[in-house]
């Protein structure tokens, strides 16, 4: 039970709509929701540089650090099974990194759909328009 990040990525292209590649190598997938919002998601290849080992981080963009409530996210954030709240640029994003080790492709499915789905509450209820 290993995954290499090639073969994560091209599970990721074969099962998600790939938006593009950031300046960063980062491949964005968008998510469409039946409400007409959308969240952009950030899918990434890491490495802990301590030990090598290969790691995938998904990020999602919440709002303009300057334009949120930091206790109200953190407040909402503190229930989540997955991701945690970082600061990505002058932009709030929520986070999570698995090993690659220990993981299948599909595996990214669930914490994938959590965090897309936290990222956009988030957004939304903080009183942002639909930007991410």
């Amino acid at each position: 039970m290993s995954t290499t990040w090639s073969e994560l990525r091209v599970y990721l292209e074969n099962n998600y709509v790939i938006a593009g590649v950031s300046p960063y190598g980062q491949l964005v997938i968008k998510f469409d929701f039946p409400d007409g919002r959308h969240q952009m998601v950030m899918v990434s290849q890491a490495t802990r540089q301590s030990t090598g080992e290969e790691w995938v981080q998904i990020e999602s963009v919440v709002a303009h650090a300057s334009d949120v409530n930091l206790h109200k996210l953190l407040d909402y954030v503190k229930h989540q099974l997955i991701g945690g709240l970082a600061k990505n640029e002058d932009y709030v994003t929520v986070r999570h990194s698995m090993r690659l080790l220990d993981m299948r492709p599909a595996e990214i499915n669930v914490p994938l759909y959590l965090l897309v789905n936290t990222a956009d509450y988030l957004e939304s209820t903080n009183g942002q328009p639909d930007r991410f």
